[in-house]
């Protein structure tokens, strides 16, 4: 693996796998594991994915396992805890994060994400704003039926000498297919999403596994080109499948 943006989001998706699996303390060693291979790669969208899918799988554990007093008196506890550790952190990020890059250099990179977003997202390699810029050009050509599949790279070559893909799914989704037919797909991951986290007839275990796994690939697909990425397909055909098998039928008949 010669990205480690793809890596760190392939990681993640690998942690999003583990975290739904009984296994103690090897499922725990694993993971961190890893967290740490996540933050060893410099990746910042790996950063961004694992931010966002730790604070998720808190919000969710918490409205559906959270039954009892002490349970909820420990989330509280420990969400307090995180925001004053976040406040500290802020704080003082300049020299830690300095420190842990005389020997991580890869945290060099991650500490952008803390310190001016903005250089995040056009410095260090990254080169968002320019890609994104001219994925919204090549939208403006044909934005109802898209470029076609497989054509945006040959086309931004021959219109700005840029072969660079969008680093965007949604994005390059959108230029190659259509605003339409992108909206009806991005609507059924979301859809999909929703309806495991929001409604108990379809929160099997396997169902949110695969949740989970996507939303990594959805949260990595704000700063990453995963439209071709096998398991991406592999998973969301997973999740459709078995939500339709394990409450869709159910709620229908109930109509």
């Amino acid at each position: 693996m010669n990205d480690p943006n793809y890596f760190a989001v392939l990681q993640m998706a690998a942690v999003a796998y583990l975290w739904n699996l009984e296994g103690g303390y090897r499922r725990n060693v694993s993971s961190i594991i890893l967290v740490f291979s996540v933050l060893m790669s410099g990746s910042k969208t790996g950063m961004m994915v694992l931010i966002a899918f730790a604070l998720f799988k808190f919000i969710d554990s918490t409205v559906w396992e959270t039954k009892t007093l002490p349970r909820i008196t420990i989330r509280m506890i420990s969400l307090i805890l995180a925001v004053l550790g976040i406040m500290v952190f802020l704080i003082y990020q300049d020299p830690v994060l300095s420190r842990l890059s005389m020997y991580i250099p890869a945290f060099g990179r991650l500490s952008l994400l803390f310190s001016d977003f903005a250089k995040a997202v056009s410095e260090g390699g990254s080169g968002r704003d320019r890609t994104w810029a001219v994925a919204l050009e090549l939208l403006k050509l044909s934005p109802i039926f898209g470029v076609g599949a497989g054509t945006y790279t040959g086309l931004t070559r021959a219109l700005w000498n840029y072969g660079s893909i969008a680093h965007n799914t949604f994005l390059q989704i959108s230029v190659e297919w259509g605003l339409p037919l992108s909206l009806i797909f991005i609507t059924t991951l979301i859809t999909l999403v929703v309806k495991v986290s929001l409604k108990e007839a379809y929160r099997t275990s396997e169902n949110i596994m695969l949740r989970d796994i996507l939303l990594v690939f959805l949260v990595g697909s704000l700063a990453i080109s995963l439209n071709n990425a096998r398991l991406f397909w592999i998973v969301f055909g997973a999740l459709a499948y078995s939500v339709k098998g394990s409450g869709f039928d159910e709620v229908t008949r109930g109509m």
